[in-house]
């Protein structure tokens, strides 16, 4: 019975996040928010500025109070919130695609070890992803312990060029 809950539940997210993905072309950017936010309610339990203002640990603690159905919830959580990244990120606000690039960083470094060898093989790529964007925040000691904590070499962003002033 449970298996059949959690067979249920990833369909659904799988489900929701092709629509995400096949919306992007055409969907205007709140149209996106909106449904990043509905996602983020129905999935997480939770409103995405809610998730967003919680610290990486507070969103672990509210996560693993559903037991095996956190995984799930977490990896979820992960897609929307790097969805959101680049959301912020196209409208101009890099400080708020941060954020949610290092929850959804944070998410899935933590709940990787809980998933199957095929879902560890389709995210870690994205884990990459997500740690070397992270990385260009290297004068951000919370970013870097992060990163740290995950078992990513944080030397890589010593050689990053700094950003030049606006």
């Amino acid at each position: 019975m449970r298996q059949d809950y959690l067979l249920r539940l990833i369909e659904r997210c799988a489900a929701l996040l092709r629509a995400m993905l096949a919306g992007r072309r055409d969907a205007t950017t709140e149209e996106k928010r909106a449904l990043a936010e509905e996602a983020c309610i129905q999935h997480a339990g939770l409103r995405l500025d809610a998730a967003k203002a919680m610290s990486p640990e507070a969103l672990r603690e509210f996560l693993d109070t559903a037991g095996p159905a956190g995984a799930g919830r977490a990896v979820l959580l992960a897609e929307i919130l790097a969805h959101d990244a680049d959301l912020c990120e196209a409208d101009g606000t890099p400080a708020a695609a941060a954020v949610s690039r290092l929850h959804a960083f944070c998410l899935l470094a933590v709940w990787m070890p809980f998933l199957t060898m095929d879902e560890v093989a389709h995210f870690r790529p994205k884990l990459e992803r997500l740690a070397d964007r992270l990385r260009e925040l290297r004068d951000h000691p919370y970013v870097m312990d992060r990163l740290r904590a995950h078992g990513f070499d944080v030397a890589a962003a010593d050689s990053l060029p700094l950003p030049s002033p606006p």
